[in-house]
């Protein structure tokens, strides 16, 4: 990139306030070194043509910013009307081309939004792309930032790797001592701190109507990205253990860096937990519809939705584990407490926590309460959120009532905030849409 980076600017004539909004920012970049063109510098028309004089734009330019709003996506897509916004059409087809030729390997174009509510207007072809809501100074440096390409941190050097013991199992026996053999090796994980095994196999297998359905193959989605296929399991005492993986965070979750959390689940919860332990919620049994709903929230694979049926209910944490429960299995267990970042622990989702840390502790929970924890699936994380509802979040589809549901950029100071002090969800759990990422167990 040029040391001045060069910048094009791609907008749709909206109105005349938001023609002036787009060169205001233009001036704004301009005066912090950054040397921006948009058409509204032109003085009548380009000797070349507006045709050519785009083409040329957007051949010289080192980024190109898109102003996603509802006209711009409608153009962008060529679903406006005959002879109207033919310039943002023929940008539209440009940069789709460019970002077709380039198998998506690209980092030019960058989504610019004016509000929260404008998301869903990022066309496809740069939904992957990092996008900048300009609601206030904040997010502007980082978009300055980027177009300078000084974002994030430098890295620190890197040190001498530390010698790691790789572990060992048990050989796999079958017959009748088979169920005495894995029960040791439950203790033995439980006391060294390892995660725990999954349950011998003719307790983890259940007849296929115990366990949820999918009609096709799911996927993760943009606005419950926490979404995945499901994957039934059980044991003889109607419990049952899972795979974990890692599902990235919803859309407006907090941006200061990668959080990663926990839900916990167990199957037929029953009875109240301690207070050291996650409470829990019952979710009923029945089906949904999986994936992208809402025209204009869909990532590529979302699509398409499909149903899934749970026979049976489930328990899932009513909110995210927190540092108290997390430092209680720490404390326990010998194991190093997470890094808070300075935001404070206590009733706060613990952070900085790894796959292999959340198993541990899953492992552990399961030993101290004689119940086997583990993490939703995917679907089941998606079902739960949903509540019963197809808008693109819980509470409905107005993105004015974020705040009243989940912490993110614009309401946390950029932070982790105590759990449950936003309004549920239908199903009565917390912090879906926000505060921290979390697990899920299988991707």
């Amino acid at each position: 990139m040029h040391q001045t980076p060069r910048v094009f600017i791609s907008y749709s004539h909206d109105s005349d306030e938001h023609r002036e909004w787009v060169a205001r920012l233009s001036e704004r970049l301009r005066s912090d070194g950054i040397a921006t063109n948009l058409d509204a510098y032109v003085n009548g028309t380009p000797a070349e043509g507006w045709p050519r004089w785009m083409l040329d734009q957007l051949d010289e330019a080192d980024r190109v910013l898109l102003i996603c709003t509802e006209t711009y996506y409608r153009r962008f897509r060529g679903h406006e009307a005959p002879g109207r916004g033919r310039g943002v059409d023929w940008e539209g087809a440009v940069i789709s081309q460019e970002i077709y030729d380039a198998r998506s390997k690209t980092t030019r174009f960058i989504p610019v939004l004016r509000t929260l509510e404008d998301e869903r207007y990022i066309p496809e072809p740069v939904r992957g792309q990092s996008r900048y809501c300009l609601t206030d100074e904040q997010p502007y440096q980082d978009l300055y930032k980027a177009l300078l390409g000084r974002a994030g941190y430098e890295p620190g050097p890197v040190g001498e790797p530390k010698p790691q013991k790789r572990p060992r199992v048990k050989p796999l026996t079958f017959g009748s001592a088979y169920g005495k053999d894995q029960g040791e090796d439950r203790s033995e994980s439980l006391s060294s701190g390892r995660s725990k095994p999954d349950a011998p196999l003719d307790q983890t297998r259940t007849s296929a109507d115990q366990s949820p359905v999918a009609d096709s193959q799911a996927f993760a989605g943009d606005r419950n990205p926490k979404q995945g296929p499901p994957e039934g399991s059980g044991s003889s005492g109607g419990l049952s253990f899972l795979r974990w993986v890692m599902a990235p965070a919803t859309t407006l979750v907090i941006a200061a860096l990668v959080i990663a959390a926990l839900v916990v689940l167990w199957m037929h919860f029953t009875g109240a937990p301690s207070v050291a332990f996650p409470e829990m919620v019952t979710i009923p049994a029945s089906s949904f519809r999986m994936g992208c709903l809402t025209r204009g929230f869909c990532q590529r694979d979302d699509r398409p939705n499909h149903r899934v049926t749970f026979a049976k209910p489930f328990a899932i944490g009513k909110y995210e584990v927190t540092f108290a429960e997390y430092d209680r299995f720490a404390e326990a267990t010998g194991v190093n407490k997470p890094n808070d970042e300075g935001w404070g622990r206590g009733s706060r989702p613990v952070i900085n926590v790894s796959w292999e840390d959340a198993r541990k502790y899953a492992s552990w929970l399961s030993g101290e309460t004689g119940k086997s924890y583990r993490l939703p699936t995917e679907a089941e994380w998606e079902y739960a959120t949903r509540a019963g509802t197809e808008t693109p979040w819980s509470f409905g589809d107005k993105a004015s009532d974020l705040g009243k549901y989940a912490w993110y950029t614009d309401n946390s100071n950029r932070q982790t905030q105590p759990v449950g002090q936003k309004l549920s969800n239908p199903y009565g759990l917390h912090d879906l849409h926000g505060n921290a990422s979390e697990w899920t167990g299988d991707c």
